[in-house]
């Protein structure tokens, strides 16, 4: 993704939220549909470790759901996210 873009943390919580929820309520697979885009979450998981001081509790508990269901680890998020 590219750098210069930039989310609100209810931007990222809720584009997280929308693609694992895609792939877990709707007929979709996630992995047959590409849900699951690493590159994607990355971005996501990365801007969300930079601006966590922002997240509400409410954005961390949908964004950290979102990483759970779709089964993408990332360890910095899960510690920045931790202490919010």
């Amino acid at each position: 993704m590219e750098s210069d873009r930039k989310c609100s943390p209810l931007n990222l919580a809720n584009l997280a939220w929308a693609f694992a929820s895609a792939g877990w309520h709707g007929e979709m697979s996630t992995r047959r549909v590409g849900l699951r885009d690493p590159k994607f979450f990355q971005w996501i998981a990365e801007s969300a470790v930079a601006m966590s001081p922002q997240f509400t509790s409410q954005n961390c508990s949908n964004l950290v759901w979102s990483f759970a269901t779709l089964r993408i680890g990332h360890q910095d998020l899960f510690e920045a996210m931790s202490v919010q």
